[in-house]
């Protein structure tokens, strides 16, 4: 006895199943060209109104761009181009994924050798620079308002997304993609 004949009666049953789930749901749609449209029934449509979260991807670039904003308005105020911040993508060692990374102009200028002079250390160079670039960070801020507003939308931003990954990845126990 062969099986064919009862695999191929299978499929076909599969098959039909399938098309009679399908097929209600094809009558459920219409479609109605613009010209069956009159100007009364477009001026009687309603405002439809969607509410929705925001994904982690877009409060994570809504991060990114207060964080420019804020780098911006600091650059345009600072004494000079070696407190100039900037944020790029990095392949760090040993991995092949690229990481976001603001650094300012000063460390990437020690990164390459060149600032360092005077025998003195690389990290030394690195950390008395960012310890003065703290302190006209700190003023500038207080002296601008704008400077202020910046800061307060891109900490906004942070905490925003940092409660949404509490709320979205607290039955996971921790482990969420965010």
């Amino acid at each position: 006895m062969s099986l064919q004949p009862v695999l191929s009666a299978t499929r076909v049953t599969l098959a039909g199943a399938v098309l009679m789930l399908a097929l209600p749901q094809i009558g459920l749609c219409q479609v109605t060209s613009f010209k069956d449209i009159s100007d009364d029934d477009i001026d009687a449509l309603d405002e439809i109104v969607v509410y929705g979260q925001p994904t982690l991807r877009q409060l994570r670039k809504g991060i990114y761009k207060a964080e420019e904003n804020f780098y911006e308005l600091f650059n345009s105020l600072n004494s000079g181009r070696q407190f100039d911040i900037g944020c790029f993508y990095r392949r760090f060692v040993g991995s092949h994924i690229r990481r976001r990374v603001c650094e300012a102009y000063f460390v990437k200028g020690a990164d390459a050798g060149w600032l360092v002079q005077g025998g003195v250390p690389v990290w030394a160079y690195v950390r008395h620079k960012d310890k003065q670039m703290r302190r006209e960070m700190a003023s500038l801020v207080t002296e601008h308002t704008e400077l202020q507003v910046a800061l307060i939308e891109f900490a906004h931003a942070k905490q925003t997304f940092n409660v949404a990954v509490q709320e979205r990845c607290a039955a996971t126990f921790g482990i969420c993609r965010n």
